[in-house]
């Protein structure tokens, strides 16, 4: 789950900030004015590194809670890794694992604002090159201001003595929307699977990283699973599509990442708490699909693809007589199929691209019932022969174009993660 941890195999060293409270060292800093939305750039560098060697890219990191990202990216902008950190109030050291440069002559690091909270970050004493060897970033500690850093929205450099903006009079708390953990758990039913993704890896004895009930190119889907795909740190599962740049992609366009249940589940509540990516070409979805051999039955707790700001849930059940998929309440809407499938969260509720959203479900014998955040957003009475009493595979996943979504195009940022805080599931 979320919380002060760094993504990979993050270092954290506390120091102490008395004295200087915006510098680490030296008398200046830089200070990213982050806003609580994505933004997805900052100050960045292009720097010169040895061919064949391990480079690592270390900073200085002091904030309210913000939390930021330390990217690689080759010379045409194409992720090469990346490491999250949520900051404090103490000065910490937050470092990428060391990356292997390969072929590469040069490389460009650059600090990110990912929207989580808004507020100050201060970054200092940066550091890019091999593990103890010399430090090939031109002007790591700001002291020549902005010299050798591309600029970027509210990127500054501020005096180590600066005193901290003054913090807003405070206003009424905002409703927490998300809710605890576990919100809709009905009463009595027991916690039988959790991954909170704390560990520095995907967990395999819970996950499979490849679909095994499907391709993974339906619907003219562009993408391709890769292992390298699902990014695992900092308390967050991240699925990362982008543009293919691997010798195994040479068959399509996009590379992406889907976990699989590695155990089928009968029934139960599921609830993911997750951040959508922005932009065209995105299709994430949250869905049980059969593990019967046959298809349907289908349940799509999640997916979000042509509208920005809209969910659909979508039940799939057996074409049989006798089968029963009937709807009965709910703050979805119609669409044109006259499925009460699409919900828009209403004004003032998190958006579902820039923030976590809790998403749940429960399955019964008799009822499929969806849930965002606080809101019942649809319940349908089903019976065995609409398939629900199917085992069902749980997979999360990030399509990229296809017919629903359309392709991407030069407005699609890249990379486009979903992030998933915890994935969990209660049975009867």
């Amino acid at each position: 789950m979320l919380g002060p941890a760094l993504a990979l195999a993050l270092a954290v060293m506390p120091a102490s900030a008395a004295g200087m409270p915006n510098a680490h060292g030296g008398e200046f800093s830089c200070r990213l004015a982050a806003t609580g939305m994505p933004v997805w750039g900052g100050p960045s560098q292009q720097v010169e590194v040895p061919r064949h060697r391990k480079v690592v890219f270390r900073a200085w990191i002091r904030g309210g809670g913000q939390r930021v990202e330390l990217a690689l990216f080759d010379t045409s902008w194409k992720w090469l890794g990346s490491t999250t950190f949520l900051s404090s109030s103490e000065w910490s050291e937050a470092a990428t694992p060391a990356f292997d440069t390969a072929t590469l002559s040069r490389v460009i690091v650059q600090l990110r604002d990912t929207g989580f909270y808004d507020g100050n970050t201060y970054f200092d004493d940066l550091f890019c090159g091999e593990p103890g060897g010399r430090n090939l970033l031109a002007n790591p500690g700001f002291e020549r201001k902005t010299s050798g850093w591309g600029t970027a929205p509210g990127f500054s450099i501020v005096r180590g003595d600066e005193p901290a903006p003054p913090a807003p009079p405070p206003g009424p708390p905002a409703p927490d929307y998300a809710g605890p953990v576990g919100l809709h758990v009905p009463p009595g039913w027991q916690l039988v699977f959790s991954d909170d993704f704390s560990a520095a890896s995907l967990d395999r004895s819970k996950w499979l990283d490849h679909l095994t009930c499907f391709t993974d190119h339906l619907n003219d889907e562009l993408e391709r699973y890769r292992p390298y795909g699902i990014v695992v740190g900092g308390g967050l599962c991240t699925l990362r599509a982008e543009p293919a740049k691997r010798g195994d992609m040479a068959a399509t366009l996009y590379s992406s990442g889907v976990i699989v249940s590695r155990a089928p589940f009968r029934h139960g509540y599921f609830e993911a708490r997750i951040q959508l990516p922005p932009g065209k070409g995105f299709w994430p979805a949250f869905w049980l699909t059969s593990a019967e051999e046959r298809w349907p039955p289908e349940w799509d707790i999640l997916e979000a693809a042509d509208v920005p700001g809209r969910l659909y849930g979508y039940p799939h059940p057996v074409d049989a007589p006798g089968a029963k998929c009937e709807w009965v309440e709910g703050a979805a809407r119609p669409d044109g199929s006259g499925l009460h499938a699409i919900y828009e969260p209403a004004d003032g509720a998190p958006a579902i691209h820039g923030e976590f959203v809790t998403y749940g479900f429960r399955w019964t014998s008799t009822d499929i019932v969806w849930y965002v955040n606080d809101v019942m957003t649809e319940h349908y009475a089903v019976n065995a022969a609409a398939g629900s009493n199917d085992r069902m595979w749980l997979i999360l996943n990030l399509a990229v174009g296809g017919k629903w979504p359309g392709h991407p195009d030069s407005s699609t940022p890249w990379p486009g993660d979903m992030r998933i805080d915890y994935v969990k599931v209660w049975s009867p």
